[in-house]
């Protein structure tokens, strides 16, 4: 029994560290690829035709999603070993949504959305992690971009009394009302976003678990099927 739970234990850490490997592996030559992809976009080896560009701009969309894909691979191992780490510090929320909406505004602007921001003047500070924040915020706009087909995406950072609110809001396909209990649980997928658009089921997992280690909450809320959605983070101030 003990030779047989130490094999157990040495083909765990085989994994794990496969996995680190492979995942770094993949991501350096995906960022050399949405690298050039935005060069391209942005005219920098010359003009480009129209079609060109959003051809360019889709390319630089699906290595974004790579690298994501890549990266919940590896947090969610971290969680289940316990290994994730977290650097908190003073941080201007407001400032982390408009940087972040400006790195998904080419993704947007692919599928010819509206991407609006609703974010205050005054600085509204939080107790974060700003990279695994930046991965909370990211995913969500990310993700309202993915199931909005038409229309618009809208990200918000409003302040209540002891606690400050982001939400991104969209005019997509919206969540079914019996999937909504169970959105951020592991690889949860609805059937009919799944056949439209790939994913693995993590990113809204792994949201709510940097979430509660900065000791918020996280929540969706839709009017069902095809009448968008709304997700909310809230952090105390």
């Amino acid at each position: 029994m003990g030779a047989a739970n130490e094999r157990l234990v040495k083909l765990d850490q085989l994994k794990s560290q496969f996995l680190s490997f492979a995942s770094h592996q993949v991501k350096t030559p995906i960022t050399v690829v949405k690298g050039y992809a935005s060069l391209i976009a942005d005219g920098t080896y010359g003009p480009v035709s129209s079609k060109i560009k959003e051809v360019s701009l889709k390319i630089v969309g699906a290595a974004d999603r790579m690298v994501s894909l890549v990266n919940n691979l590896l947090d969610l191992r971290k969680i289940e070993e316990r290994k994730m780490e977290f650097k908190f510090s003073k941080l201007n929320l407001v400032n982390l949504v408009g940087a972040v909406l400006s790195e998904l505004y080419t993704i947007a602007q692919a599928k010819n959305l509206t991407l609006k921001a609703n974010l205050p003047k005054e600085e509204l500070f939080v107790q974060a992690d700003e990279e695994k924040l930046r991965q909370v915020i990211q995913n969500l706009i990310d993700n309202a971009i993915k199931y909005t087909e038409k229309g618009w995406v809208e990200a918000s950072v409003q302040k209540e009394k002891d606690s400050v609110v982001f939400s991104v809001s969209d005019s997509g396909m919206g969540i079914s009302q019996e999937l909504l209990p169970h959105l951020f649980e592991q690889w949860t997928r609805d059937s009919k976003a799944a056949k439209e658009v790939q994913g693995t089921g993590l990113g809204l997992y792994i949201a709510k678990e940097i979430v509660s280690a900065h000791g918020g909450e996280i929540w969706a809320e839709s009017r069902g099927e095809g009448a968008g959605s709304t997700f909310y983070v809230r952090l105390t101030r």
